[in-house]
């Protein structure tokens, strides 16, 4: 987390071969954690080396590194924002040990949380992207891409999600805070889709894909913020 941190850092300074040498360390370092991390007493637990917190940075800088190729200095400029706040958000949150749980122990769970980060990176990516056409007032939205493949990313999550959820719990669905903030997101994401065909002006579908942050990092980041939060609430009192 630190080679992204430093990467961001060096990124705005305008060493910009630097910081994309800085993001290729910090992935291979992020994946040789999440190997090392998957496992435990000898033996490969494929669900702990794709869990949200650990492999999102290291989706995020992928993304920055696919959007460094173009021209636009600015397109990878704003995903490095989000990099850098997941990034010191996980060095905030406490270290638990990492413990299998019996439930994730099929292989419905690690397809389970690797869509979904796929997916959520793809929508945070967009997100970020929207705010940088709303400052440059761009009439063509660059986000449009990003939340067409994040949209068939969460599509397949979801129905992967209901089996894991069926074959763990005995059912697919519950009226829990997560499933309804997916239900929430896939919505959203289809109703941007569906704006194209429905005349809406560029500028509200741009805000509205910019808004889209706010259920996005609910759905993928509320764990970790709360125990962000609990941690830092115990340390100041």
């Amino acid at each position: 987390m630190c080679l992204y941190v430093a990467a961001v850092i060096v990124y705005g300074l305008g060493m910009h071969r630097m910081a994309k040498a800085g993001l290729s360390a910090g992935i291979a370092v992020n994946l040789a954690a999440l190997l090392a991390r998957g496992y435990i007493a000898g033996r490969w637990y494929i669900d702990q080396m794709v869990m949200e917190d650990a492999l999102m940075p290291a989706g995020l800088a992928l993304m920055a590194l696919y959007l460094a190729r173009s021209e636009d200095r600015a397109r990878p400029r704003i995903v490095l924002i989000p990099l850098a706040a997941c990034a010191v958000l996980m060095l905030l949150a406490p270290k638990d040990p990492a413990v299998p749980f019996l439930r994730s122990q099929t292989l419905w769970a690690p397809l389970f949380f690797l869509t979904e980060i796929i997916s959520v990176v793809l929508f945070i990516t967009a997100s970020a992207l929207a705010v940088a056409d709303l400052v440059a007032r761009r009439m063509v939205l660059s986000s449009r891409p990003f939340i067409l493949w994040g949209f068939i990313a969460f599509t397949i999550c979801q129905i992967v999600g209901g089996v894991w959820a069926y074959v763990g719990w005995s059912y697919p669905f519950s009226w829990s805070d997560r499933h309804l903030a997916s239900a929430a997101v896939w919505c959203l994401a289809a109703a941007l889709l569906h704006a194209d065909f429905a005349g809406v002006e560029p500028r509200i579908k741009a805000w509205c894909t910019a808004l889209m942050l706010i259920p996005v990092v609910y759905l993928s980041l509320f764990n970790t913020l709360y125990a962000t939060g609990a941690r830092l609430v115990k340390v100041l009192s």
